[in-house]
């Protein structure tokens, strides 16, 4: 079986023979491995131009060994023409030729940046407090709403995507990543705006979490029409949540993804964040093909096995081996011995079962590490 054919297996009712291998976040694991992925000098992260940006993406595609690929975001054909790289005594720019405007780039740090506290500090829709004024907001931030789907598939975003699904869509599965709109709130509120908005201004979280479904759903009929055919949902912060705050502020924006995900014939896959316990329904609600969790960690468990066997078969599973007490950290049993157990669940599951980790590939988890991992998948995933 080919990778993506063992993937829609998987994700299907009635599950794979061999189960797939696969990592998260690869966006992530890219900037962390450069050197070790790819010759391509570090300013092609920032490249405008699909072209130029895709060859560091298609030396990971062929180097990490996995199922299925993940495709980076891109920019308008207007941006790709303007914007260049340029070189000279004093670094690496970025040269907008429209306004002659440099923009200094600087090696993307490994572990990525600590950005986190100053959108803490200053919430971009801190004082906002009409239904009017959060749609001015999110107009000037976002874009006018359009008022129809025209011309959302050739305006070049898509152009890199294209690029790698000609290149690996035969053998492996396009990947592409999209967040929750409750999720997404933290973009505009900061998490104690977002979380006091919950209880003093529900309507401005719902209003928020609208437009951002409008959003989600314009992509996924650009992600669909270029060749994407799954899609990775990721939903942080929910575990916050009362069952009751979730069943509100959540699920109805969630549900209305993966129906719509589903009636393109893309498949979709949940990451939910953080401990279950009180909301297993929750999950199992949520319309998606495939749910992802992470590893045990801050304070709460997730054995994949008592999840697969809670499942019984009623939606596929993504594994969680331990990105750092085994992939970074484990010795080569340890190894063998998780994706070995991990495997076993999957069974448990109906064989509706992707062996993958439970958060992203750490800084200090070799490329090669990877590659063992992925290849020890091939070969403990067969059924006997």
């Amino acid at each position: 079986m080919t990778g993506k054919e063992k993937f829609k297996a998987a994700l299907s009712p009635g599950g794979s023979a061999e189960f797939p291998a696969a990592i998260c976040y690869h966006g992530i694991f890219l900037r962390d491995h450069w050197a070790e992925v790819t010759g391509q000098p570090w300013w092609a992260f920032f490249e405008r131009s699909a072209q130029r940006a895709t060859p560091p993406w298609a030396d990971m595609i062929r180097r990490t060994g996995e199922d299925w690929f993940a495709i980076p975001g891109g920019f308008k054909h207007e941006d790709q023409q303007a914007v260049s790289i340029e070189r000279s005594g004093d670094g690496v720019f970025l040269l907008d030729k429209r306004t002659g405007k440099q923009t200094p780039l600087e090696k993307p740090p490994v572990g990525g940046e600590q950005s986190w506290a100053a959108r803490e500090a200053k919430p971009l829709a801190h004082g906002v407090g009409t239904l009017d004024k959060l749609d001015e907001l999110m107009d000037r931030l976002y874009g006018p709403r359009p008022g129809s789907a025209d011309a959302i598939f050739d305006n070049g975003t898509m152009d890199a995507a294209r690029i790698l699904i000609r290149e690996f869509g035969q053998e492996k599965l396009p990947l592409a990543h999209i967040t929750s709109p409750f999720w997404y709130c933290y973009s505009l509120w900061g998490f104690e705006g977002m979380m006091v908005g919950l209880v003093e201004t529900p309507e401005l979280i719902i209003h928020t979490c609208r437009r951002f479904l409008d959003a989600n759903l314009r992509n996924i009929k650009r992600l669909a029409a270029s060749g994407v055919e799954a899609v990775w949902i990721e939903d942080c912060m929910t575990d916050m949540l009362s069952p009751e705050q979730s069943r509100r502020f959540s699920l109805p924006w969630l549900r209305a993804l993966t129906e719509a995900i589903r009636a393109t014939g893309m498949l979709s896959v949940h990451y939910y964040c953080g401990r279950f316990d009180d909301r297993w329904d929750l999950l199992t609600d949520s319309g998606a093909d495939a749910l992802a969790l992470e590893e045990s960690k801050k304070g709460f468990v997730i054995d994949i096995a008592d999840v697969a066997q809670r499942l019984d078969g009623r939606m596929a599973l993504l594994g969680n081996v331990d990105a750092i007490g085994v992939l970074e950290r484990g010795s080569e049993e340890d190894l063998h011995r998780e994706i070995a157990r991990q495997c076993a669940a999957g069974r448990t599951n109906r064989n509706r079962f992707a062996v993958s980790i439970g958060s992203p590939v750490t800084p200090g988890t070799p490329l090669s590490r990877v590659r063992r991992y992925c290849d020890l998948v091939h070969e403990l995933g067969h059924s006997t």
